[in-house]
C-alpha cells in the first residue's frame, strides 16, 4: 500500500468536515458525491440505495444525462443485476473496482456493459459500500472512460468510507429527530427514534429509563449507542471478540443498561458472521481470568501455522490481522505491566509481511505523531524481524505490505 501523501489526508479531513455539516440526507448525498469526485477524479458519480431484504435499488447518477434514460432500471433492475452492488451486499468490502468484481472479458460481452456502462462512458469504476441502517446499504461509485483507478484512489476511498457511513447515519437520525420534536414536547418527554423497519436506533435518556422500567433491560442491539453498535457491526461482519464478565452499557448515574452481546453466555458463540468468546465471572468469588483468556485466545486463533514469534524475557500477547487498507497490524499487550517489556525480538513470517520492510510504531508513551515512529524490519530467511521498543501497556506495529 502506498503511504498516502499529507495532501491526500488533508483532503480527506476536509471531506469529513463538509459531510458532518449536512443537515439532511439529500444535502449529505450532494456533498458526498461532489466531495468524492474531488478526492478521486471521475467522469460520472453514482449513488445507489439498496434494500437488502428485497434487492430494490434506487439509483442516481451525476450528471444525469451521462446514462441513457431508463437504462439502469431496464438492464440492472435490482442488486443482483450489477456485480459491484451484489458484492457489497454479500459482505463488507474495502473500496472495490469493477475489474475485481467481474472478469473483464466476461463484462465486455455483457448487456450491462453494452447497454449501460459503455454508452455512459464508464470503462472503469470503483465503489464503496456503507450501511447506515441494518437492512439498507448505500453504494457510492465513481466511473471514468480512461485510466484504471489506482491503489492511491482506493486507499483514499477506504480512508473516508467510515466517515461517510457515520455521517449518513447521523443525517438520517437528525431528520427523524427533527420530525419527532416538531411538536415541541414538554420537558421530560421520552423520545425514541426508530429506523424504517421499526427497530430502535436512538433513544433519549428519559426513554431508556422508561423502557427499562416497564420492559426490563433490552437485549435488542438497536438499543445500543452508535459507538457500541460499531463493535457489534465489527463482529457481525466477521470479526472476533473476547468478553470478560458482563459487557454492558451504563447511564450517567452508573446504572447498567443493555448487554452488548446478550447471545454470548459462556464459551464460544456465533454472532452474525463473527464469533464471541464469553468468559463468565462469579462476583462472589471472582477467579483470575488469565487462564480463561489464554484458552479463549487459543480457540479464537486456532492451531494453524503461526505468522508471529516473540523471543525475550518479557511476556507479550500478540495478535496480527490484515486491516481494510491492506496493512498488517500487529497488536501487542504487555502481560507483565506495570513493569515495561523491553528487548523483545519480533519475527513476522514473510507470507504475512508481504513486501513490507518498514513498520510504523504507535504507543501512548511515545509521542510520534499521527504517522507513528518509523522502524526498520530486517529480512531473515523467510521472515522479517526487529527488536521492539519498550512497551509499558500496549502498542501497535503497522506494516504496509
Amino acid at each position: 500500500m502506498p503511504w498516502l501523501a499529507d495532501t491526500d489526508v488533508g483532503a480527506a479531513h476536509g471531506f469529513a468536515r463538509a459531510l458532518f455539516g449536512a443537515r439532511t440526507v439529500s444535502e449529505l448525498r450532494r456533498r458526498a458525491l461532489s466531495g468524492l469526485a474531488e478526492l478521486v477524479p471521475a467522469d460520472v458519480v453514482m449513488w445507489d440505495r439498496v434494500e437488502l431484504a428485497t434487492g430494490v435499488v434506487r439509483h442516481e447518477a451525476i450528471p444525469a444525462e451521462a446514462e441513457p434514460r431508463g437504462a439502469f432500471a431496464a438492464i440492472v433492475g435490482d442488486l443482483a443485476g450489477h456485480p459491484l452492488l451484489s458484492a457489497h451486499a454479500a459482505r463488507r468490502h474495502p473500496a472495490l473496482r469493477l475489474s475485481e468484481a467481474v472478469e473483464p472479458r466476461r463484462l465486455a460481452h455483457s448487456e450491462l456493459y453494452g447497454e449501460l456502462l459503455h454508452p455512459s462512458g464508464v470503462e472503469y469504476a470503483i465503489t464503496v459500500g456503507v450501511r447506515a441502517e441494518r437492512r439498507e446499504m448505500v453504494v457510492a461509485g465513481l466511473g471514468r472512460s480512461e485510466r484504471q483507478f489506482s491503489e492511491r484512489d482506493r486507499d483514499v476511498l477506504d480512508l473516508v468510507r467510515p466517515v461517510l457511513e457515520a455521517a449518513l447515519r447521523d443525517a438520517k437520525a437528525r431528520e427523524r429527530l427533527v420530525r419527532a420534536l416538531a411538536t415541541t414536547p414538554p420537558p421530560g418527554t421520552a423520545v425514541v427514534l426508530l429506523d424504517h423497519y421499526g427497530e430502535i436506533e436512538h433513544s433519549s435518556l428519559d426513554a431508556e429509563r422508561w423502557l427499562a422500567e416497564h420492559f426490563g433491560a433490552s437485549e435488542h442491539a438497536g438499543w445500543l449507542p452508535d459507538h457500541i453498535l460499531d463493535i457489534r457491526d465489527h463482529v457481525e461482519s466477521g470479526g472476533d471478540a473476547i468478553v470478560v464478565g458482563k459487557c454492558a452499557t451504563c447511564d450517567e448515574e452508573g446504572r447498567m443498561g443493555p448487554l452488548v452481546f446478550p447471545e454470548a453466555k459462556s464459551g464460544m458463540e456465533r454472532v452474525g458472521e463473527g464469533r464471541v468468546y464469553a468468559i463468565a465471572i462469579d462476583s462472589d468469588a471472582p477467579p483470575s481470568p488469565e487462564a480463561q483468556l489464554v484458552r479463549a485466545a487459543r480457540e479464537m486463533l486456532g492451531r494453524g501455522r503461526s505468522h508471529l514469534s516473540l523471543s525475550g524475557r518479557a511476556r507479550l500477547f500478540a495478535r496480527a490481522y490484515l486491516d481494510p487498507e491492506r496493512k498488517l497490524d500487529v497488536h501487542l499487550v504487555n502481560l507483565d505491566a506495570p513493569r515495561p517489556a523491553q528487548g523483545v525480538l519480533l519475527h513476522i513470517a514473510g507470507q504475512a509481511a508481504g513486501a513490507g520492510r518498514t513498520g510504523y510504531w504507535f504507543a501512548p508513551e511515545r509521542d510520534a505523531g499521527k504517522d507513528g515512529e518509523r522502524i526498520s524490519l530486517n529480512p531473515s530467511g523467510f521472515s522479517v524481524s526487529t527488536v521492539l521498543p519498550g512497551i509499558f501497556a500496549g502498542a501497535l506495529l503497522a506494516v504496509p505490505r
